[in-house]
């Protein structure tokens, strides 16, 4: 037997993070791969140590090992904590390192006590990447694994050659070409079996058919290419759970798309996840054939600082063409209040729908998603839909050139902090629009919304019927071209489908500021609108801004309007007309098809130059009433058809406590005015008066001047 200094020398050992001597420190020492403990030596001739042994006051001890065993030694302080567990440790004199130009060669040579170490340079040949280290294991009847496990050809029984390191291999290890030629399946497949931890190194392109990862916990790295060959397969397989794939690489498919929507879940995707806490990051996605990622029946899972290209043809999508995604979910059928999934800080570019919520076949709100931070151009559909996605978020993402960018068919949902913009890119497409359908007590707040169809819009589609509870606040909405196809109006919460009516009821919509340009009648800049069933009730519309400018719309705009409504408070609202219209054209701040409507302290303003236009402040249809109070009508164009009807004589029933302030060279000789009102005087002079003001109410009243001007 033979005994030889350890690699250490006469080794010397420091507390952990430290400069000090380990004094007083025990060294345990096991047999490789075991807690058997194992026996070492003070010197050359065999003098047994102790086990543990222990270090002396500078953390030293005389260790010399036995040639035939390979060693664990476990370094613990006086305490007992442990400073590091080293497995596989042989003498200097032990070990023979032998190199081989490929895996080939190494199944050719048996190790030995003394030869019980190998380098492979290559896989198939020196430099291919695929070099790797082994130990010789005779005791090991391990199933070759093409990998990690290398069975020699002449051992029938036990003996394998084990890599040295197995927490981390990269698929060359295993037979992968990585050339973008050959086809690297069976190769990726083995390492992904054997390890869980694979990598793609940088600069290695791997061609697949399909694979599957089926070890929990396991990480496959991509730093270089994986390639998808057929488009109409599941790429990649996760079987198991908490499964990341990650890296600074790409992940591509076939350039062959299908949009067709069969009305069922889909069959294949690039990623096929079916097990929960599904994690990915950091990768580039290039082209999409139907879905990037499928989740099927799981949750728990996070998308992260992802850059995905969809590539669908925009030459090929119509409106039947709609399931084309980089993300769908079809949630497990039961979720808890613990369940999540997340997808942030990605990049979607050219998809129809890029993150799309399924529940394929469900009738009962599920999973809540959050989507923060992306940002989504090109997607021809929608960028975001979410159905049946209860307290789903979508927050601080941006939107350009995507039709309908935003839909969410849930309760208590989040939209707030989103930017969407189009440059008209999508001219024949839908809408710049945030659409909660069959919603109650969402929130769409402080979202910026830019384009020929900006809009909000709160709606009964498909699920539930009553909008209950919604609060619009603080979002810029300006459309940027007259509109009145694709919304006649920018802020709306209506009910209206005959085939299922529900309840519009304690809606907000607040500190909004709109900015459109035009739309016909029955529509408005802010519309809410009940139905043949139920009246929109208990609704409030305050302290919105409004412009509307142009020239293009005919028969009628409006600011605010309310269809089939009853006791709804209209207050603080300021409403602007800049407006010249080609042709005749009514502009009413208010209209009100409905009873018991409240509106106070509202500002009604037409201040431009214009032409055809007839002004008038609160218009109410026939038969319908409410109370208005104290709010302020503003004309100044002397070339309007008319603006003496602030308020429109079809009013039957109304409480009315107004200050209409006009600029005129007289008072008004026709209208209806109320006791209170104020005409300005459009010419002042010295001598003359202010204006005029109306102290009886009639048609056109009785006016008497204020304020002298002296001389």
């Amino acid at each position: 037997m033979a005994y030889s200094l350890s690699p250490w020398l006469k080794p010397r050992f420091f507390i952990t993070g430290t400069n000090r001597p380990l004094a007083g420190g025990l060294m345990y020492t096991y047999k490789a791969g075991t807690t058997t403990p194992a026996k070492t030596y003070s010197d050359d001739a065999g003098t047994e140590n102790t086990n543990p042994i222990q270090l002396d006051s500078d953390g030293q001890c005389d260790l010399f090992l036995d040639d035939a065993v390979s060693y664990r030694i476990i370094l613990k302080n006086s305490a007992g904590v442990t400073q590091f567990d080293k497995d596989r440790i042989a003498s200097i004199g032990s070990t023979q390192v032998q190199s081989f130009n490929s895996i080939a060669a190494l199944r050719l040579r048996i190790g030995t006590t003394i030869a019980n170490a190998a380098k492979t340079l290559g896989y198939y040949s020196a430099g291919d990447g695929g070099g790797n280290s082994f130990y010789w294991d005779g005791t090991s009847t391990a199933t070759d694994n093409a990998g990690t496990v290398i069975k020699p050809t002449s051992v029938s029984g036990a003996g394998r050659w084990l890599a040295t390191d197995t927490t981390s291999v990269n698929v060359c290890q295993f037979g992968a070409y990585a050339d973008d030629s050959a086809n690297d399946t069976v190769a990726v497949q083995a390492a992904l079996s054997a390890c869980k931890n694979v990598v793609i190194p940088n600069s290695k392109t791997c061609k697949i058919t399909q694979v599957t990862m089926s070890q929990a916990d396991s990480v496959l790295r991509i730093d270089g290419v994986l390639k998808s060959t057929v488009a109409t397969n599941k790429a990649i397989i996760v079987d198991a759970a908490n499964v990341s794939i990650i890296g600074t690489g790409s992940i591509n498919a076939p350039d062959t798309f299908d949009g067709t929507n069969t009305g069922a879940k889909p069959t294949y995707a690039v990623i096929w996840v079916q097990k929960n806490g599904f994690r990915m990051s950091g990768l580039t996605f290039n082209n999409t054939p139907k879905v990037g990622v499928f989740f099927d029946g799981c949750n728990n899972f996070i998308i992260d600082n992802c850059i995905c290209y969809g590539n669908f043809p925009l030459a090929s999508y119509n409106d039947t063409l709609t399931m084309h995604f980089f993300v769908a979910i079809d949630p497990p059928a039961a979720s808890s209040a613990n369940d999540y999934a997340i997808i942030s800080n990605c990049y979607f570019e050219q998809y129809i729908t890029a993150c799309y919520h399924g529940n394929y076949g469900a009738t009962a709100n599920e999973l809540s998603v959050q989507i923060i931070g992306n940002r989504f151009a090109k997607c021809f559909d929608h960028g975001i839909y979410l159905r049946l996605s209860n307290g789903a978020i979508v927050s601080n993402n941006n939107f350009y050139n995507c039709a309908s960018p935003i839909v969410c068919d849930a309760n208590g949902s989040l939209i707030d902090g989103n930017t969407l913009f189009e440059d008209n890119t999508f001219a024949n497409r839908r809408t710049q629009i945030i659409s909660l359908r069959s919603a109650q007590y969402g929130v769409v707040s402080n979202n910026t919304i830019i384009g020929k169809g900006a809009a909000i819009s709160i709606d009964y589609v498909q699920d539930n019927p009553h909008l209950l509870g919604n609060k619009i606040h603080g979002n810029t909405v300006i459309q940027t071209e007259f509109d009145n196809v694709r919304t006649p109006f920018c802020i709306r919460v209506s009910s209206t489908d005959a085939a299922n009516y529900g309840l519009v009821s304690n809606n907000t919509i607040t500190n909004n500021t709109v900015r459109t340009r035009g739309f016909s009648a029955l529509n408005g800049a802010i519309l809410i609108n009940g139905n043949a069933t139920y009246s929109a009730t208990d609704n409030i519309i305050s302290g919105n801004h409004i412009t509307v400018t142009g020239t293009t719309g005919t028969g009628a705009l409006f600011g605010i309007t309310e269809v089939l409504c009853t006791h709804n408070v209209i207050d603080d609202n300021t409403i602007i007309f800049d407006y010249e219209a080609s042709v005749a054209v009514t502009l009413a701040g208010i209209y009100i098809v409905g009873t018991k409507t409240s509106a106070r302290r509202n500002t009604i303003k037409y201040e431009t130059n214009g032409t055809n236009v007839t002004f008038r402040g609160i218009q109410i249809a026939s038969g319908n009433y409410g109370t208005f109070i104290d709010n302020l009508f503003y004309a100044t164009s002397a070339s309007l058809v008319s603006a003496t009807n602030y308020f429109n004589s079809s009013i039957t029933t109304a409480y009315v406590i107004e200050k209409r302030h006009i600029e005129r060279s007289a008072a008004p000789l026709a209208g209806d005015w109320i006791r209170g009102d104020i005409v300005y005087n459009s010419a002042p002079a010295a001598g003359g008066f202010l204006g005029w003001c109306c102290v009886t109410s009639g048609t056109p009243g009785t006016w008497k001047t204020w304020g002298v001007i002296t001389v």
